[in-house]
């Protein structure tokens, strides 16, 4: 029924020879149950085993991808056929990835290799998890790691090679190099190089990586130092250069290591001699900076033995690079400046990007570099084959190819690469000699190569020493200097001829301080390395002059005038010595008259000023004191005059106010520092307050003194009032300390002082004349406590107050005098505000003295009406209080005790005389009041004001009095009754007796008894006339009916019942 499902109804089941054949027919067809009926067919024929179907089932499983299933296959099976099966599909693939048969579909046969492969490695990793025999799992290890190796190479670099190759080390290492030399050719000429493609791989060769190169050595077992080595050396050997280049960039980049070093060594030297016999590539123009950086990067990773070698090669091969920068481009278009081991380093100079310090650059003739080619580069070869064996005339070769450079470049101006030749070549001589006596105790007999040394050094020495003096005169001269080089141009010198050098050198800079500055510092070094004490003292003084003369100059402050670089003869004695005339010489107070110009360079700083009275030994609190006086004086926020009121660099002037408070802090004589601040502020500007207050904080942390604080309070004052009052010339005319004059032109007042009010007046001068304009109802509130803060007298402030209101009211009553046709204050228009202002600021005078007077010029100052008389009230009210103080004595404080003071009788006289007359004046005035508001101003009632009875009299002759008719009043006649009332009430006088008296005289009354009881006598003559005519009694009678108008008609005649009675 099995064989049915699978279309086999006619499949002979005797058949045992095609028992194989059925077990693969039922795998291959890939269901669910197809291992389990496989098995079921081995179980009917005896001669198979299980093995083969799950070992047929793997291989159909690989075969087509499914390498995960067929791994979970294996390992569902037990360990035994684990192993059993797992060992099969190894071998097969083994033979699978020959690659000595033929094949027809060569992609087909690799992609099957690449799956197998793969497959075997996942499963001897599965085998080796398991619990194997040693020698079993010794086979596995080894049979793994081979297989990983041959699929990194079918994966990663597309090669496809048999097991049997791959554990040949020969051919295994032939092979490798055969791959990058196939892959390298393809890229240098990609017109002769096919497309290979490798499966699933991108199709196309790229140029080998450093990744790729090392990879693929590490899994072919070859050093990739060595292999990459020979690739380089091969490709020199072809003329392949750029080949080289990327080799030796590889190494580099990615190996560093002393194989490399090696690697490195080899090549350049084999490019010197190439370079030797001008044998290069013409096509590739930057040879010898590639071998420089060749030779330098051996050295960098050289082994112990090879550091020597090393080192005299990257010498040579600098020294000539260097020399070739200075040679035309000629037909060669040699360049010394592009290429380098790295990629991307063209055209950049690696002293100028990593130098830290100035380097000497000489200025020679320019050098064909074909013509100096070969002898640079014969002697970098000489110099490299001193060392080795059987070589003893190498270093007369090496003399013999080095002097002719050397006098090209001592014609062409090159010193400084001549004398590094020449010291280059010396130094290669000593070190073979060293090399020769290092471990023998008996020296005496001299070696061939020391004797040369001997004949060399003593040949050349005048002349070794003329090129260094040459080149130190260059090196001094040029700016900037080459400290390093300087220095050890000098101690290659003798003693004296260094000395003299310097001297000649500092004599022909002149005042350049800087350069000055530069060569003493060379100097100073070489003293102190030959141990000259007197000359590093005398370099020392001058470098700390020059040092001065460089910083000054810049804050654009002449040193010259205490700088002299004069240079005395040398004089050589005991001790070699420099004296420098008119240097050091100078006394400490020549050196202190440039403290003025340095304290007012807006560049110096407090430390400048610190460490130059340090260095010359100056005391430091006056110049600080200088400076921060230049300081506070430079932070100004109130402009001289113009259209500007206030600076607009606020952050110009908080840097300012930030250094004065820095150097304020580190003052030590605080005294000192107290006084000059003081100072400070009378010479600053009134109106800039925020320099008043910078130095009154200062000095309030200096000072507990009650008027620092006033002070402060008073600045704070005036940094929230705004001034009404204009300028007034005792302002502008102010001179605070004799050090500052403001003129009264108001064209150089500044613009704030129209806002502001100064400081200075008000805390050292005559504080009322600024205040008084200031007062009036709306200020003096403001300025009050500041009068108590001043310890000024608040009675003088009410006086000052009353004054200015009183004259800017009397100012409007002008304004308005040409409106009115009466007075100027007529009835009705009294300015109430006004005259509670005045009253209550009279009142708060506590000096009732001053009060009386205030009150009195009031009352002189006001215009005739009311608010005269009100004025006169109040003098009339203190002028009693004051008169009472007498009458009952003045207590007093005195220290702890209350004490009275009793006034004398004179005292108390003259005081009730004053009150007196300015009652009688408060009466006058109030009569001539009432008779202002009526228009009752004739003169001969105005003489009558104080004589209330006779006024009173003389009103009802008015003629209005005939013209009113007994039952209506007339409009635009005076009232005289009410007018009769007001007088007598203000004048307190009994106006019924008056009226009587007046009724008496109409009537013509005998009763002269009934006049003894009046109160006031009326000095008036009456005529008795018998005969009164008829019009005067009418007018009497009329008198008397408007006299008597109030009380109606019934009172009327009751008075006069009354009156014909008596």
């Amino acid at each position: 029924m099995m064989l049915i499902t699978y279309d086999l109804n006619h499949y002979n089941v005797s058949e045992t020879s095609n028992a194989q054949r059925l077990v693969q027919y039922i795998v291959n067809k890939d269901r669910v149950t197809a291992v389990s009926d496989a098995l079921e067919v081995v179980k009917a024929y005896s001669e198979m085993t299980e093995d083969t179907v799950y070992l047929t089932r793997l291989t159909y499983l690989i075969d087509h991808g499914r390498q995960e299933e067929s791994l979970t296959l294996l390992k569902s099976l037990p360990p035994v056929l684990q192993v059993k099966c797992g060992k099969q599909l190894v071998i097969g693939t083994s033979l699978l990835i020959h690659n000595d048969y033929i094949v027809f579909n060569q992609q087909e046969t690799n992609r099957k290799r690449l799956l197998h492969t793969s497959s075997s490695c996942d499963i001897l990793q599965h085998l080796l998890t398991l619990d194997l025999a040693a020698d079993e799992q010794e086979d596995f290890e080894e049979l793994l790691s081979n297989l990983q190796n041959i699929r990194v190479l079918q994966v990663e670099f597309g090669e496809f090679v048999s097991y049997e190759d791959y554990c040949n080390d020969e051919k295994r290492q032939r092979q490798c190099k055969k791959w990058l030399s196939q892959r390298q050719a393809c890229v240098t000429d990609k017109s002769h190089c096919q497309t290979r493609d490798f499966g699933d791989r991108k199709p196309g060769l790229t140029i080998p990586s450093g990744h790729s190169i090392y990879r693929l050595a590490h899994v072919v077992g070859v050093k990739e130092a060595v292999l990459c080595g020979q690739l380089a050396v091969d490709a020199i050997e072809e003329g392949r250069m750029d080949t080289a280049l990327h080799w030796c960039r590889l190494l580099c980049r990615h190996l560093p290591t002393q194989e490399t070093a090696r690697v490195m060594f080899d090549v350049a030297g084999r490019l010197c001699s190439l370079l030797d016999s001008q044998q290069h590539n013409e096509a590739f123009t930057d040879l010898p900076c590639l071998v420089t950086q060749l030779a330098s990067a051996a050295l960098t990773h050289c082994s112990a033995d090879l550091l020597a070698d090393c080192l005299r090669l990257c010498t040579t091969t600098s020294l000539a690079n260097d020399v070739l920068q200075q040679c035309h481009i000629t037909d060669t278009n040699l360049s010394v400046q592009r290429a380098g081991l790295a990629e991307g380093e063209g055209g950049r100079d690696p002293y100028t990007e990593w130098a830290f310090e100035d380097f000497f650059h000489e200025d020679g003739l320019m050098l064909e570099s074909s013509q100096v080619m070969s002898s640079l580069y014969h002697c970098a070869v000489v110099s490299h084959s001193v060392t080795e064996p059987k070589t003893d005339s190498s270093l007369h070769r090496l003399i013999a190819a080095v002097l002719p450079v050397v006098t090209l470049l001592k014609d062409n101006g090159h010193l400084s690469l001549a004398v590094q030749y020449y010291m280059d070549t010396v130094t290669t001589i000593a070190q073979c000699v060293a090399s020769e006596t290092v471990g023998f105790t008996d020296v005496s007999q001299p070696t061939q190569n020391s004797k040369l040394l001997q004949t060399m050094m003593s040949e050349s020495l005048s002349e070794l020493t003329q090129m260094t003096s040459s080149l130190l005169m260059k090196v001094l001269g040029q700016w900037p200097v080459d400290h390093a080089l300087g220095v050890g141009l000098l101690c290659c010198l003798p003693h004296r001829l260094a000395l003299d050098l310097l001297q000649k050198t500092t004599k022909r800079i002149g005042h350049r301080y800087k350069h000055i500055l530069a060569v003493v510092r060379v100097g100073k070094d070489y003293a102190s390395l030959c141990g000259d004490q007197k000359t590093f003292d005398v370099y020392e003084l001058l470098e700390l002059d020059a040092f001065w003369g460089h910083k000054l100059a810049k804050c654009k402050v002449s040193f010259k005038s205490v700088f002299c670089v004069s240079l005395c003869q040398v004089s050589f004695k005991s001790v070699f010595c420099v004296s420098f005339k008119g240097v050091f010489g100078l006394s400490h107070l020549e050196k202190s008259q440039l403290l003025p110009q340095v304290c007012r360079s807006a560049n110096v700083t407090v430390t400048d000023i610190r460490q130059y009275c340090s260095d010359y030994l100056l005391e430091e609190e006056g110049p600080l004191m200088m400076h921060l006086n230049h300081l506070i004086q430079q932070c100004a926020t109130v402009s001289p005059g113009g259209t500007a009121s206030l600076v607009a660099d606020n952050s110009h002037v908080t840097s300012l106010l930030s250094s004065a408070s820095e150097l304020i802090e580190g003052f030590h004589n605080t005294e000192l520092l107290l006084r000059g601040l003081e100072k400070m502020l009378t010479q600053i500007d009134p109106y800039d307050y925020t320099r008043l207050g910078f130095v009154l904080e200062q000095m309030s942390h200096l000072s507990s003194e009650p008027s620092v604080k006033m002070h402060q309070k008073l600045l704070h004052f005036l940094y929230e009032y705004k001034r009404v009052a204009p300028i007034s010339p005792y302002e502008c005319n102010y001179s605070s300390g004799g050090d500052r004059q403001l003129v009264i032109e108001d064209t150089v007042v500044p613009e704030v002082a129209h806002t502001r009010l100064p400081f200075h007046p008000l805390a050292f001068g005559a504080p009322w004349k600024i205040i008084s304009p200031e007062l009036d109802v709306d200020t003096l509130s403001v300025w009050l406590p500041i009068v108590f803060l001043l310890e000024l007298s608040t009675d003088q402030l009410y006086v000052t107050a009353v004054n200015n209101i009183v004259h800017k009211h009397l100012e409007a009553v002008k304004r308005t005098r040409h409106s009115q046709c009466q007075s100027a204050s007529p009835e009705g228009a009294v300015d109430a505000s006004f005259l509670d202002t005045v009253h209550s600021f009279l009142c708060n005078i506590t000096d009732v003295q001053l009060a009386v007077g205030c009150s009195n010029w009031v009352v002189k100052e006001l215009p005739l009406g009311e608010e005269k008389v009100a004025a006169a009230k109040w003098n009339m009210d203190q002028s009693l209080k004051w008169l009472e103080a007498a009458t009952t004595g003045l207590w007093v404080v005195a220290g702890d005790r209350l004490c009275c003071v009793v006034f004398e009788d004179t005292e108390r006289e003259n005081r009730k005389e004053i009150h007196r007359k300015i009652f009688e004046r408060y009466r006058r005035l109030t009569t001539e009041q009432v008779l202002a508001a009526n228009q009752l101003t004739q003169p001969d009632l105005l003489q009558l004001t104080t004589s209330p009875a006779k006024l009173i009299f003389h009103l009802y002759q008015h003629y209005s009095v005939l013209t009113q008719s007994l039952g209506s009043r007339v409009m635009c006649q005076p009232d005289i009754n009410k007018i009769a009332d007001k007088i007598a009430h203000a004048n307190q006088v009994n106006i019924k007796k008056i009226q009587l008296n007046l009724i008496e005289k109409w009537f013509r009354s005998t009763s002269q008894a009934k006049q003894d009881d009046l109160d006031i006598t009326l000095d008036v003559t009456i005529c008795q006339t018998d005969d009164m005519d008829e019009t005067e009694a009418e007018s009497n009678l009329m008198r008397y009916v408007y006299s008597s108008y109030d009380m109606g008609k019934q009172g009327r005649e009751n008075k006069l019942q009354e009156m014909a009675e008596s």
